[in-house]
């Protein structure tokens, strides 16, 4: 993927509401999740979906009960590769509560009492930390980049997804097709040049698709998008963009043009 170093030249904003940042996903790969701490004070919430079904053995594990009200994290420490859910409330004395399996996806809370990841078997899973039954909540094709790349809404009641050429969203009226993009073009991933950024804004209003996979498209089908999470109403769209990133200010999109 792009690095992400380099500045932002162009701003998208949408409202000026107060609220928090959301969790931005990125093209999925395994290693993708033994990044540094991702995902940060998870919202209360429920279910992403009314139409869900029970789900395949859970892939996380959690050797003591999770505080209510604590500050946590999911990521890795240092020298050592196991993705955890990490208390941080005493930064000082920072414990890990629970471990993933080495084979999870971009895990991210759903609330402060569950997670959402997928898995090698193109599923997206909803898991409790105490433990139980998983939930199905969609699945998806292999054989695209970014196939199965997924993100939760702020406040857990949602989920949006890409399932081969396909644009989802997930929530209590059910999952259903936002758009359909190109085909991606048979070409390698360049790590430098290709980027996929899938995320709600910090207030939950509006969910964002800005990739290099899907090309040649316009309107509806173009390779950068600002959606509406309530009805999945295309509100902007462009192309050639990459970088993206909401700010802390909700609804304030940056991104990065061609012209750098």
């Amino acid at each position: 993927m792009r690095a992400r170093g380099a500045a932002l030249a162009l701003i998208f904003v949408v409202a000026a509401c107060g609220g928090s940042n959301p969790s931005a996903s990125h093209t999925p790969t395994p290693s993708s999740t033994a990044a540094t701490t991702d995902t940060a004070t998870p919202s209360t919430g429920t279910s992403p979906s009314a139409t869900s079904s029970p789900g395949p053995a859970t892939l996380v594990h959690c050797t003591t009960a999770v505080p209510a009200g604590d500050n946590l994290v999911i990521g890795t420490v240092v020298g050592d590769p196991t993705v955890v859910v990490r208390d941080i409330q005493d930064p000082a004395n920072a414990k890990n509560l629970c471990t993933f399996d080495a084979n999870v996806i971009s895990p991210q809370f759903v609330s402060s009492s569950a997670v959402v990841y997928a898995t090698p078997e193109s599923q997206i899973v909803e898991a409790q930390l105490a433990g139980g039954p998983t939930v199905l909540l969609a699945t998806f094709g292999g054989g695209v980049v970014n196939s199965g790349q997924f993100a939760v809404s702020p406040d857990g009641r949602s989920i949006t997804y890409l399932d081969g050429n396909a644009w989802h969203l997930v929530g209590s009226a059910g999952n259903r097709v936002l758009t359909t993009l190109p085909a991606v073009p048979g070409r390698g991933v360049s790590p430098d040049e290709d980027d996929s950024f899938l995320s709600y804004s910090p207030d939950g209003q509006y969910i964002a698709l800005f990739q290099t996979f899907h090309v040649g498209g316009t309107g509806a089908t173009a390779p950068d998008q600002i959606r509406r999470a309530s009805d999945g109403s295309l509100i902007y769209s462009t192309s050639g963009m990459t970088m993206s990133v909401w700010a802390s200010v909700p609804s304030r999109l940056f991104f990065r043009d061609s012209s750098g």
